[in-house]
């Protein structure tokens, strides 16, 4: 038998009421009463999921089973999986649009699956936006170094990098550490009236050939199920932070952690609460993917090396055979006063299409709003103001994203009772327009020769005293 205990200094006495149980408060003791929610009916269809939703289902494990099918059949879902194939560097619409062509044109690619060629473009611009945020650990205006955990860092990293990939991505406060929720693997139930995120379904497995395990996330808990053929609850509803001890052959659960609402909070990367990867980005990606492999497909066909035969009678079969025989031993077997071969290659447009994805490229990193160092690296000389000019739309990219992500952080602040006044972050800039110290050094060669005492020299840059003093 279990007995669930939560306790509260402050909270005396009141009602909590939520779609799935009812709380009374007596003396700072939680006393939670599971009551009916589920009257039964048709299944839902429509995203997000809400309350409303729920009380059509006749019991728990049918609304979870049935909300997960309809959630991973559904087009935010398919969006969801594009959007991580383009992370990874795949382009799942690739097939799509050169059938497109095809039907258009009359052209079409003969490359099977294996010879695409697909650029790494969105996985580049995600890991450079959220490296340049995320780069180096958050600053935290604190009483302690760790205040959300040591781990903190890390794993804000991956919520943010889901978060700019998806349309969005979870945090869950387990009472001691922040939990990544993937936004493709968690539905959130709002309430119908208020709006408010009230709980949430999160699912996994190791394997496609393994059960789905389904954690359903409440207020006061979680529970656990599984679909072995039929889903069934594995686990009583727990605390998400608690120590369990033996009484009287009874065991007593008490929580560590007991929030007044669900400790799970979204993040987005933008104000439209949409992906990272938009319409434009990904058009110029794709356009960029089908150039490129058209070019293979191009290189693919050719002969590269045609064999011009002139100056000589006979059907097809004997050309042939004088070809064979020139590339064979290097001479020609029948020789007529006016015979004449000649090898002749024909190359594919090689400059028009570099040109063209040169200025797709440039269109990707002006869309995603992000430096490419490639281009930067290209050009023979480039100037600081140039540098600065490209970085200014990243700058502006990354302070979109943080007004965005610091909300977050103070949120899961505020469910962890963590005391912290502020946080902030330091950007990763590109060097540009300073020289290291070695250089400074050297450069003061000359004034050292000439006797100039190095401490009036240096009086004004301590970096360089210590370089120039210290063993």
């Amino acid at each position: 038998m279990q007995v669930l205990k939560w306790q509260c200094e402050k909270l005396n006495q009141y009602d909590i009421q939520t779609p799935f149980a009812k709380a009374l408060v007596v003396d700072g003791v939680f006393l939670f009463h599971t009551v009916p929610y589920f009257k039964g009916g048709t299944t839902m269809t429509k995203f997000p999921l809400t309350t409303a939703d729920m009380a059509k289902s006749k019991d728990m494990p049918t609304f979870i089973k049935d909300s997960v099918d309809a959630w991973l059949g559904s087009a935010e879902y398919k969006s969801m999986e594009d959007n991580y194939k383009y992370y990874l560097g795949e382009n799942p619409r690739l097939a799509a649009l050169a059938n497109k062509v095809a039907v258009d044109t009359g052209m079409s690619l003969n490359l099977k699956p294996q010879q695409n060629v697909y650029s790494d473009f969105f996985g580049r611009i995600t890991k450079q936006h959220v490296g340049h945020l995320l780069k180096f650990p958050l600053q935290f205006r604190s009483c302690c170094a760790y205040p959300l955990g040591p781990q903190f860092d890390h794993v804000i990293f991956d919520i943010l990098q889901d978060a700019y990939i998806q349309s969005n991505s979870w945090g869950l406060w387990n009472g001691e550490n922040l939990v990544h929720l993937p936004a493709r693997f968690f539905i959130p139930i709002y309430d119908a009236d208020t709006e408010q995120l009230v709980c949430g379904i999160a699912f996994r497995r190791l394997r496609d050939d393994l059960p789905w395990q389904y954690y359903l996330y409440e207020p006061d808990g979680v529970t656990k199920y599984c679909d072995n053929g039929v889903i069934q609850q594995v686990t009583k509803k727990m605390p998400y932070s608690y120590i369990s001890r033996q009484y009287n052959n009874e065991t007593i659960i008490e929580p560590l952690y007991t929030p007044l609402e669900l400790p799970i909070k979204p993040l987005y990367t933008n104000s439209e609460r949409r992906s990272e990867l938009t319409k434009p980005l990904r058009t110029q990606i794709n356009a960029y993917d089908f150039l490129k492999t058209g070019y293979i497909d191009e290189l693919l066909k050719s002969k590269f090396i045609y064999w011009l035969i002139s100056g000589y009678g006979g059907q097809v079969d004997e050309l042939i055979a004088i070809k064979e025989t020139a590339q064979k031993l290097g001479i020609i077997a029948r020789a007529d006063n006016d015979g004449n071969i000649q090898p002749t290659i024909i190359e594919p447009p090689h400059t028009s299409h570099e040109k063209i994805m040169h200025e797709l490229e440039k269109d990707i990193f002006r869309s995603a709003m992000a430096v490419n160092t490639d281009d930067l690296a290209g050009r023979a000389s480039v100037s600081d103001a140039a540098i600065l000019s490209s970085q200014a739309q990243e700058d502006l990219k990354i302070g979109i994203i943080w007004n965005k992500l610091k909300p977050f952080i103070m949120d899961i602040a505020a469910l962890a009772g963590a005391q912290i006044e502020d946080v902030n972050y330091k950007p990763f800039k590109l060097s540009i327009g300073e020289m290291t110290d070695e250089q400074k050094v050297r450069g003061l060669q000359g004034w050292v020769d000439r006797g100039v005492p190095l401490k009036n020299a240096l009086k004004h840059d301590p970096i360089l005293q210590r370089a120039v003093f210290e063993p």
